[in-house]
């Protein structure tokens, strides 16, 4: 379920590549706190990305639970011409306030799963506003909330059986190089 509600909103804030086609939209994966790995996420000069759900569970029934989940947004522009550019926007390029806008505009009262609610825009959060590199670097945060139930699924799960490990020498050509198993 959390995966779900992670992936929809990944395809939902999709919307956003048909006014920026080169917008880097992806599940967050701790570059805020790896240089390289933000200079990845950046390298078109606009990032969105989104946290994993942070949810928490309480009993309603015997086998059915309720659920409030929190999503959190990192939104990021990167440019050159000056640190309130990256914010506002300049010649043709969003900062992070319109990119904020649309994300918002989008999830606001959204349903992104049938056993959900909508989502409810919740705190706002200057991350980074500095140099970066030769560039200047705007980060703002936004959450969303989310409450809906659970249901302990009654169909039994598969047993780990096995992990299959893919390796790839050139990472976007989609060509896996060697593959493993790990019994």
């Amino acid at each position: 379920m959390l995966q779900t509600l992670e992936t929809s909103i990944v395809e939902r804030l999709g919307a956003l590549r048909q006014s920026l086609p080169r917008l880097e939209l992806r599940s967050y994966g701790g570059e805020l706190n790896d240089g390289d790995l933000l200079a990845e996420a950046l390298r078109a000069g606009h990032a969105v990305l989104v946290t994993q759900p942070r949810a928490r569970f309480a009993r309603k029934s015997n086998r059915c639970y309720a659920f409030d989940a929190t999503v959190r947004l990192v939104i990021a522009s990167r440019q050159a011409r000056g640190e309130v550019e990256t914010r506002h926007g300049a010649a043709g390029s969003p900062g992070t306030y319109a990119l904020w806008d649309g994300c918002l505009r989008l999830l606001t009262d959204w349903c992104p799963h049938a056993d959900a609610g909508q989502l409810q825009p919740t705190d706002y959060n200057n991350l980074i506003n500095s140099r970066f590199q030769n560039d200047f670097l705007s980060v703002i945060g936004q959450s969303f909330s989310v409450s809906g139930h659970w249901t302990v699924p009654t169909d039994p799960v598969e047993p780990l059986s096995g992990i299959d490990l893919t390796y790839y020498l050139q990472p976007d050509d989609g060509v896996a190089d060697a593959t493993d198993r790990i019994d």
